[in-house]
C-alpha cells in the first residue's frame, strides 16, 4: 500500500472552479498526500482512496475521469496485465476559464443584476382617462422594441459552435503558443471537431488547450529541426517592442494594456 504523507498540495484554482463538486476536489486533496516529493507520481489504489474517502470504488473511478478531464491529473497504466495498476500525477500549470471562476470580477451590469428589485404595482387607469396613442408614435414605438441590443456584439474574439473565448483569453493563448501558425485556423478546426464529437461541452476549454499545447510543441520541434529560429524570434520581438512602447502610442480602446495597434493586429 502506497505511504501517505503529512499534508497536501494541489491547484488552489480548484477550489474556485465550479465544474469540480466535493468528492472530486476531497480526491484531489487525497491524492496530494500520496505524491512523490521529487517526481510528483503517485500510486495508490482505488481500494485505498474509496476506503479513506468513504466512497465507492466505482465513485473514486468517476471522480479520477473528471479529474483527468478538467486537466486536473494525468494518468498512467503501470504492470502487467496481471498485476496492472494506475500512477497518477497533478498537474498545477493548468488554465480556468473565466465562466468557470467562482472569484472572477463581475462588472457593475453583472452584480446590480444579481439583485431583483421586487416588481412594481400596476394601477389601471379608469377608462375615461385612457388616452388614444397616435398611429405614426406606436410604429415608431413598435421599431424600438424590435431593434437588436447589440451591448455583448464584440464580447469574443472567436465564436464557434463549441469554443467562445474572450478577447483576454484569446491573447493569452496567442502568445503561450507562438509557434501555431494561424490561432483561428487551429481553433475553427478543433471547434468543427468538437460539435460532432465532444459529448460533454463544458470540458472543450482543457481539451483545446492540450491540443494547441501539442501543435506548438510539434511546430517548435519541426522548427529546431530544420534550425529556424524566426519563431522565438517572432515572439522575443513583439514582447520587447511591448516592453518599450511610450504611452502616446497606444490605443485607449485596446483591450490588452501595453499593445499597440500594429502589436494588436499582429497579435490576432
Amino acid at each position: 500500500m502506497a505511504e501517505s504523507g503529512r499534508f497536501s498540495i494541489i491547484p488552489a484554482r480548484a477550489f474556485d472552479d465550479t465544474r469540480l463538486s466535493s468528492a472530486p476536489l476531497k480526491l484531489l486533496g487525497l491524492l496530494g498526500t500520496y505524491q512523490n516529493k521529487r517526481s510528483g507520481w503517485c500510486w495508490p489504489s482505488q481500494e485505498t482512496l474509496a476506503k479513506r474517502s468513504g466512497q465507492t470504488t466505482r465513485a473514486i473511478r468517476k471522480s479520477l475521469s473528471t479529474l483527468r478531464e478538467l486537466g486536473y491529473i494525468e494518468i498512467q497504466s503501470i504492470g502487467t496485465n496481471r498485476n496492472s495498476g494506475n500512477r497518477y500525477k497533478i498537474l498545477h500549470d493548468i488554465d480556468l476559464p473565466e465562466q468557470f471562476d467562482r472569484m472572477a470580477e463581475k462588472s457593475p451590469e453583472q452584480v446590480i443584476g444579481t439583485f431583483e428589485a421586487p416588481p412594481e404595482r400596476q394601477v389601471p387607469m379608469p377608462p375615461e382617462r385612457q388616452v388614444p396613442m397616435h398611429k405614426e408614435l406606436a410604429q415608431d414605438s413598435t421599431q424600438e422594441k424590435k431593434k437588436p441590443y447589440a451591448a455583448g456584439a464584440a464580447e469574443y474574439a472567436f465564436e464557434g459552435r463549441v469554443i467562445r473565448l474572450t478577447t483576454k483569453d484569446f491573447l493569452r493563448w496567442r502568445r503561450a503558443y507562438p509557434a501555431v501558425p494561424d490561432l483561428r485556423a487551429e481553433l475553427q478546426s478543433l471547434d468543427d471537431y468538437y460539435t460532432h464529437n465532444l459529448d460533454d461541452r463544458s470540458k472543450w476549454f482543457c481539451r483545446a488547450s492540450t491540443a494547441l499545447k501539442k501543435a506548438n510543441t510539434r511546430a517548435l520541434a519541426a522548427a529546431s529541426a530544420n534550425g529556424n529560429g524566426s519563431v522565438k524570434r517572432k515572439r522575443r520581438n513583439i514582447l520587447d517592442e511591448m516592453s518599450a512602447a511610450e504611452p502616446s502610442d497606444l490605443d485607449q480602446s485596446n483591450p490588452e494594456p501595453g499593445v499597440t495597434d500594429d502589436q494588436y493586429r499582429r497579435l490576432i
